[in-house]
């Protein structure tokens, strides 16, 4: 009995340590926009470069006037000035090649999450691998009734992208099956309602539901983005009503 006991002990142990080695191991790649607020990632920079799990960040850097060469460690400083002329905030999604991990974050330069945050949401993600769906903090309503910003966690179907986790594959994906019926609109608008693309490709194409993921995180400055402009939540309005079942 006793045996049994002990051999049981041991077991749990392993399991534990196995796990916690898992943690250890781990690392996600952080992609990050950056176009006319970089004293923002002054301050965010530095602590999420601590962050055990973060294993690299990419600035995307998107207008050269405001261009800085962050050199913190884990920081890979991109101009894309280019693909920002055309497409905005949703250059974002052109991204992935630069980002050598299978599980990615994608934040907005006004905010930075807790390193808790991160590290449920990775395991969040890790235990429900097998889902294409995409893991955040920021749920809203999107479909035909219009956008609700207002949603709550429990009538929400939209999680923004301003942080968001999932696996790169999802985005590689969305780019090579779904990106073109939304490309004009993102145009046309540069930008404004990427995020809302990614969330119906996720429930039309993968029939999944993005997962909401309670944590903490710090605003930096929010000013000068698109949710500045007096038009914001009419234009997204409009496009969930257009693109909620296409």
């Amino acid at each position: 009995m006793y045996k049994i006991i002990i051999i049981a002990i041991l077991l749990l142990l392993f399991l534990y340590n196995k796990k916690d080695n898992f943690q250890d191991n781990s690392k996600i790649s952080v992609l990050i926009l950056s176009y006319n607020r970089p004293y923002n990632l002054k301050k965010s920079l530095p602590i999420l470069n601590k962050y055990k799990i973060i294993d690299e960040i990419i600035v995307l850097h998107g207008n050269p006037k405001y261009y800085q060469n962050f050199n913190n460690n884990k920081v890979i400083n991109v101009k894309d000035y280019e693909n920002n002329k055309i497409y905005g905030g949703a250059r974002r999604w052109m991204a992935m090649k630069y980002l050598k991990n299978d599980v990615i974050m994608i934040l907005d330069d006004d905010l930075y999450p807790s390193e808790k945050f991160v590290n449920d949401s990775y395991n969040t993600l890790m235990k429900n691998y097998s889902k294409n769906t995409i893991y955040g903090n920021f749920n809203r309503g999107c479909n035909e009734n219009g956008y609700d910003h207002k949603a709550t966690a429990e009538n929400y179907d939209s999680i923004l992208t301003g942080q968001v986790m999932c696996k790169k594959k999802i985005i590689e994906d969305y780019m090579k099956n779904y990106f073109h019926k939304h490309e004009k609109w993102l145009i046309e608008h540069h930008g404004n309602c990427e995020d809302l693309g990614l969330n119906f490709f996720i429930r039309n194409f993968y029939k999944e539901k993005p997962v909401f993921v309670k944590g903490t995180f710090t605003w930096l400055d929010k000013s000068k983005g698109y949710s500045s402009s007096p038009e914001h939540y009419k234009i997204r309005d409009n496009f969930c009503k257009k693109y909620h079942n296409i």
